[in-house]
């Protein structure tokens, strides 16, 4: 279940950051108060192509291109009237509905 994470940013790129990563997550999955995240006891991480301290910028980079930018964008009006960002994925169900 947990087997395929990805995790970016400089901080992930420090030494002992990834096994200190899943130590913390090992030891919250095996929390005898939380039983439902028992089966989560293999964790793998996703390694990506490009360094994880430019994976952000470039996948922020590309969306800035697509069109779908509009759509996924929140003006400074809509957010000083409803003080708040939606949820995405709320929203997209709406559009489909």
């Amino acid at each position: 279940m947990a087997e395929n994470i990805l995790v970016i940013g400089g901080g992930c790129m420090m030494q002992g950051f990834m096994a200190r990563l899943k130590e913390e997550l090992l030891n919250a999955f095996d929390d005898d108060r939380r039983p439902e995240m028992r089966p989560l006891q293999a964790i793998k991480f996703y390694k990506p192509s490009v360094l994880p301290n430019y994976l952000a910028w470039a996948g922020g980079s590309i969306f800035g291109g697509l069109e779908v930018l509009a759509y996924r964008s929140v003006s400074r009006e809509e957010y000083n009237l409803n003080h708040q960002i939606p949820d995405w994925t709320d929203r997209i169900t709406l559009e489909k509905g």
